[in-house]
């Protein structure tokens, strides 16, 4: 597994767009953070490049939003027509954004989630449905191919793409199963750890994949597979109450960790593989400022890896200040 120089960590604000307030960081559209800012009663996606906040806007389209997935050229995203969301798949046009509809025919509402290698994958709704499925695409709409679980009457959703392997979740609320396909429902796997009560996948590399496993509503862990459901990991670090996992590279995984029972407060968090290797990325943000944090996305550059998320301050159940933030630190030689 790889190893973190402990003393390189780096922690910094990004700026907020101005008149915008509780900002987050998601994720990275290449080198850039992505993530959205709330202002005027909704939120809106903002790329920071370099470091400076744009809004993610597309002639002729009303209320761009950006998911947490995207790569070098392309973002996933979803927009609003005649009152339905619409998938997206975003492109960077010079300063500005372009947008290739993704929403198929026979459906009411469709989510672009993530993509990779021209491949963007998230869920839908069929026409006259009243379950979820996830669905995969090739660059367009026509290319549409549903992933459906084991059992193919189980609404289905998906979340993440990385090498060929989708991630998400079968079954509706409170009977959520992790999932992996590779590119048809023929190929699902069921990830879901033997009698737990719910798991759900949030993100993965290609190789892992990271989420949520729950025990019961009140014990929920931070984990990580390996591509079955015994390789399952349990990322709990003593002294917190469970948290979950969001996002992976290279043996990597971040997320966040409770610090009360009622999962009201908690700190950004990284790991390598196991619970022992927790690291709680909150020791390097300004205490006197948060004491609130989550790590939403990580990308590894070389031997550099920077972390995408949010600080803020809790104080009596309400959070304030809440900025996008950026951890950054150099990997072990």
């Amino acid at each position: 597994m790889p190893a973190v120089s402990p003393g390189s960590w780096k922690f910094s604000l990004l700026a907020s767009p101005p008149r915008r307030k509780r900002a987050k960081a998601l994720g990275f559209w290449g080198a850039d953070p992505l993530g959205y800012a709330e202002g005027t009663g909704r939120s809106v996606s903002y790329v920071w490049s370099p470091g400076n906040p744009i809004e993610v806007a597309v002639s002729g389209l009303k209320d761009v939003s950006l998911a947490r997935g995207a790569e070098e050229g392309q973002a996933a995203g979803s927009c609003y027509v005649r009152g339905n969301q619409h998938a997206l798949l975003l492109r960077r046009n010079g300063a500005g954004f372009e947008a290739l509809d993704l929403h198929p025919k026979g459906y009411e509402k469709t989510f672009a989630m993530g993509c990779s290698a021209g491949q963007q994958v998230g869920y839908g709704t069929p026409k006259g449905a009243r379950k979820d499925v996830a669905l995969l695409w090739s660059g367009s709409a026509a290319s549409v191919v549903e992933l459906r679980a084991q059992d193919p009457a189980q609404e289905t959703t998906a979340y993440a793409i990385a090498n060929g392997m989708q991630v998400g979740y079968s079954g509706g609320q409170g009977r959520q199963r992790a999932v992996l396909w590779r590119g048809s429902s023929d190929s699902a796997v069921e990830l879901h750890p033997k009698d737990m009560m719910i798991s759900e996948c949030e993100g993965t590399d290609g190789t892992q994949q990271v989420g949520r496993v729950a025990v019961s509503l009140y014990v929920v862990m931070p984990s990580v597979w390996n591509g079955s459901a015994d390789s399952w990991v349990d990322l709990s670090p003593k002294g917190f109450h469970g948290g979950a996992a969001y996002a992976c590279a290279d043996g990597i995984q971040v997320g966040s960790v409770a610090l009360d029972k009622e999962y009201r407060r908690h700190h950004a968090a990284l790991w390598t593989g196991s619970a022992q290797t927790f690291l709680d990325l909150h020791a390097f943000v300004p205490k006197q400022d948060f004491n609130e944090s989550c790590a939403w996305g990580i990308r590894v550059e070389g031997r550099r890896v920077r972390v995408a998320g949010e600080v803020s301050l809790m104080k009596d159940g309400v959070s304030y200040d809440q900025r996008a933030a950026l951890w950054e630190a150099e990997l072990a030689s």
